[in-house]
């Protein structure tokens, strides 16, 4: 078969997969706010609005894997993480919590795509900067606070330091600061953000991560 009918077919399949999802991200969500007794999300849109735009992100990132993955396996871990990393943006916006379920999940599949895609002695490099990532996380949050960098965002900042590994995590890391300087741009030109507001990190961390998982497989270089 084409590539452009695996784009079609996993695209179809996304879309499957996205509603599933999304029905489970609720769950998630809910379970998440009584465990802390705070049923409070922070929903921008109506959620029918939510639900459509989550299933074509995931069909989307699932037919761009059919299209430009020619590994099955590694069509379909690419595939599983953008799901994931759709996921964790997600509830982080709403309920501002990275589920811990989700973090292991993606370290789960990036050492399989660390193993996969780029062979047994990336792994270890990939570790070191799972290490490393983490304690830059932990000195920013040291500065600014750790009420504003939180122990889910050092987590997933590791998370993402193991499945993309060196020097991919660099992109990651530019484009996730690129996309909050937009943020934090436009929100005080809007005069919805002051200095003093505080907002979750995961969907900028998700974004790099994303970006970079797009480099790798259309084997195109960000830095």
């Amino acid at each position: 078969m084409s590539n452009i009918t695996y784009g079609v077919l996993y695209g179809l399949v996304g879309l499957v997969a996205g509603y599933y999802l999304f029905i489970w991200t609720e769950k998630l969500i809910k379970k998440k706010c009584l465990q802390r007794n705070n049923k409070n999300e922070d929903l921008f849109f109506n959620k029918n609005y939510i639900e459509i735009a989550f299933c074509i992100i995931i069909a989307a990132a699932w037919a761009w894997a059919g299209f430009q993955v020619d590994k099955p396996f590694d069509l379909l871990l690419f595939a599983i993480l953008f799901s994931l990393a759709t996921m964790i943006a997600m509830i982080d916006l709403r309920i501002h919590t990275i589920p811990n379920e989700l973090v292991i999940a993606i370290l789960i599949i990036g050492i399989c795509f660390q193993l996969i895609h780029f062979g047994g002695r990336s792994l270890l490099i990939a570790v070191a900067c799972m290490l490393g990532i983490m304690i830059l996380f932990m000195i920013v949050a040291a500065i600014v606070g750790f009420d504003k960098v939180g122990a889910g965002d050092v987590k997933l900042a590791g998370a993402m330091g193991l499945v993309l590994g060196y020097p991919h995590i660099l992109s990651a890391v530019l484009v996730m600061c690129v996309a909050m300087l937009i943020f934090i741009f436009i929100g005080m030109k809007t005069y919805r953000l002051t200095l003093k507001s505080m907002f979750a990190y995961g969907p900028f961390m998700m974004i790099g991560l994303i970006v970079a998982l797009i480099s790798i497989g259309a084997n195109i270089a960000i830095l």
